[in-house]
């Protein structure tokens, strides 16, 4: 089997009160979800939920996942004084 392409995926866009949107890809390929966004990407089966509903939550937790790596990584610069070590 080949791999994918781009136009496999659908933009998703979820509204989130009191915060910014959620933006990804998603695609429901084999009774699988799989969405990409915020660096990463997640898959899970499909359940009885709607798709879209399983798509939120996982860019959901992709997008958490990101501004904690991002946090992290601030962190650090600030700890050794602004200077990246690497």
């Amino acid at each position: 089997m080949g791999g994918r392409s781009e136009s496999d995926y659908r933009e998703v866009a979820f509204e989130r009160e009191g915060k910014e949107p959620l933006h990804g890809f998603m695609r429901v390929d084999r009774g699988m979800v799989i969405v990409r966004g915020y660096g990463g990407h997640k898959e899970t089966r499909v359940s009885s939920s709607p798709p879209d509903f399983i798509a939120r939550l996982l860019l959901s937790e992709l997008e958490k996942a990101s501004r904690k790596e991002s946090d992290q990584k601030a962190d650090g610069r600030e700890e050794n004084g602004g200077v990246d070590d690497r």
